[in-house]
């Protein structure tokens, strides 16, 4: 009891210290922000006409405490008359923002009255000298490099002018001209370096302006196609930015553990994606490159996102450095490489752009989210249009069917008795394609061994067409997730129909491979062929005249494939390429 009562009283003392710390700290960050106010809100004509005034007080205090020996009242009549103007040109910039008119107006008032006075004051080697500074100062911060080295030659031809006005007006010897000339010599060198500088910040001011809209741009830009045509764009628009010779973007999704490498190097853009194993490392900058991408021709250590990549990027004379982003569904790492130093702000740059990858997978992922809750839907409601309907029918004719054998003769029996057991598999089937997906099924998608898999329905399509069905699988073990398989093993339903039904085929030959993460299906069969339509037909060529099967065009559409058909009198051949 005693120690909660100590507790109580220690949290009591403490929290006005609380209170006054958090009163300092929100008093803190006020001021802070009407600090950035102050200095940064403000247009930079204000800031502009503001030094000036500052710059024309102190000009005139100066000059009233130390007058020069000659043309003290004419120089005291020149400031007063800048700081008048000045005064005149802040108070309106206070009130609303100048034009492009006045602003030009004031930089020639500027470049006047410093010529001026220093032409008044000790000509060239004048202290007014460093209104030729401010000068040269407010041209780059209003007008970036081209404002800069506009004045700067303006300056210099006043500067040259006045020691030339001044050598004719004046009876000088040889060695003072000279001097004179050494002097407007350094002084025109100081010049033309502040102004090479100026113009310089400026043009870096304006590319980097230049960069960020070109980030913003793009990521306004409305793509439409797959997720990974948007990724593909981000990664060209990093290596546009940044005028990067490779960049790398390797990603993984913390659900299914898809892993995605893209590469982009001296215009061209390579893309491949696979599915981790269990025992890999889960960090991007630690795991290589899909093995099955070795039999795409060139060796897995060269395609993109591979260490072997890393190593030859960071061996040769291209620097690189990476940015790690990480979102809700995912994490990943970019990388960048070119032959310079990186700067401060290209990390922003590609931390931005990094940024965009991981909001467009996030995106990607929420709108398949919301696609497979409509699907989910729209499964039950067929499920129950189905079950109620046309499965109660297969239902009842199978009974029917049952009944009907029990008085017809043995063969006869038997024969029905296979058509009952198609029946019913046809029934489990529409059952098992129309069943909503468990949570199990939601989260990892699971990798079954495709040569089994379909051996087993090629059984039941030979039993119920009666031809032969031959299957080859390249490799034997070659695996895929449970919805990719059922797309191969609805696209062989319909194939091997087509192939009996319509050509009258005895024989069916099946080849499925995979490449690059593509599925590569070719299906042969020795019936009579599509007579009206022999040749070879392109998927754009089917699609624009309608020809071959429509369902199977159909369906390699949907999953983002194509389909090439051949016909002779020999049969019909398919050739169907999806999943990339």
């Amino acid at each position: 009891m005693t120690s909660n009562l100590a507790s109580d009283a220690s949290v009591a003392i403490d929290s006005p210290t609380w209170a006054n710390g958090t009163l300092r700290g929100k008093l803190a960050r006020h001021g802070c922000r009407h600090l950035e106010c102050v200095l940064f809100g403000r247009p930079i004509g204000t800031i502009v006409a503001v030094t000036r005034l500052a710059l024309a007080i102190i000009a005139f205090v100066a000059i009233q405490a130390f007058p020069p020996q000659a043309h003290a009242s004419l120089l005291r009549v020149l400031l007063l008359i800048y700081v008048v103007g000045a005064s005149i040109v802040t108070v309106t910039e206070l009130k609303h923002s100048s034009t492009a008119r006045s602003a030009y107006l004031c930089h020639g008032f500027d470049i006047t009255i410093s010529s001026a006075l220093m032409y008044y004051c000790q000509g060239d080697t004048s202290a007014f000298f460093v209104l030729y500074v401010f000068a040269l100062l407010s041209s780059a911060a209003q007008w970036n490099w081209k404002g800069a080295l506009t004045t700067t030659l303006i300056l210099l031809l006043a500067l040259i002018s006045l020691m030339l006005f001044e050598l004719s007006t004046s009876e000088v010897t040889v060695g003072h001209i000279s001097g004179d000339l050494l002097q407007v010599a350094l002084r025109a060198g100081f010049l033309l370096t502040c102004g090479a500088m100026m113009a310089y910040f400026a043009a870096l001011r304006e590319r980097s302006r230049s960069r960020y809209e070109r980030v913003a741009e793009g990521s306004k830009r409305d793509i439409a196609g797959l997720s990974t045509d948007r990724l593909k764009d981000i990664t060209c628009r990093i290596a546009d930015v940044l005028q990067a010779d490779r960049v790398i973007v390797r990603y993984e999704t913390k659900v299914d553990r898809r892993r995605t490498a893209i590469e982009w190097s001296s215009g061209t853009l390579r893309y491949v994606s696979w599915f981790a194993d269990a025992m890999e490392p889960s960090h991007p900058g630690e795991w290589d490159v899909a093995p099955e991408s070795e039999a795409a021709g060139t060796r897995a250590s060269d395609r993109p996102g591979s260490k072997r990549t890393d190593r030859k990027c960071a061996r040769s004379a291209l620097s690189p450095f990476k940015v790690a982003f990480e979102s809700e569904g995912c994490y990943g790492q970019v990388t960048v490489c070119g032959p310079r130093v990186w700067s401060q702000e290209d990390h922003t740059l590609l931390r931005i752009l990094a940024s965009q990858i991981g909001a467009e997978i996030e995106e990607e992922s929420l709108r398949a989210a919301l696609q497979a809750v409509a699907a989910r839907e729209e499964r039950l409601r067929l499920a129950r249009d189905l079950h109620d309907g046309p499965l109660q029918g297969i239902a009842a004719a199978n009974l029917q069917l049952g009944i009907v054998s029990r008085q017809l003769p043995e063969h006869v029996q038997r024969q029905l008795k296979e058509t009952r057991s198609l029946l019913s598999g046809e029934a489990r089937r529409i059952r098992s394609t129309i069943q909503t997906p468990s949570a199990r099924a939601m989260s990892a998608p699971k990798s079954v061994k495709l040569a089994r898999t379909l051996n087993e329905q090629l059984a039941q399509l030979s039993r119920q067409w009666g031809c032969c069905v031959l299957l080859n699988v390249y490799p034997a073990n070659l695996k895929a997730t449970e919805s990719d398989v059922a797309h191969l093993e609805n696209m062989v339903s319909e194939a091997v129909s087509n192939a009996v039904r319509h050509g009258q085929a005895t024989e069916v030959e099946i080849s499925v491979q995979r490449s690059q993460g593509s599925f590569i299906i070719d299906i042969q069969d020795n019936g009579s062929g599509c007579l009206a339509i022999e040749g070879t037909y392109s998927h754009a060529t089917l699609a624009s005249d309608n020809l071959g099967p429509r369902m199977l065009r159909s369906r390699a559409e949907s999953l983002g494939g194509s389909l090439r058909l051949t016909s002779t009198v020999r049969g019909t051949g398919l050739h169907i390429e999806f999943g990339k």
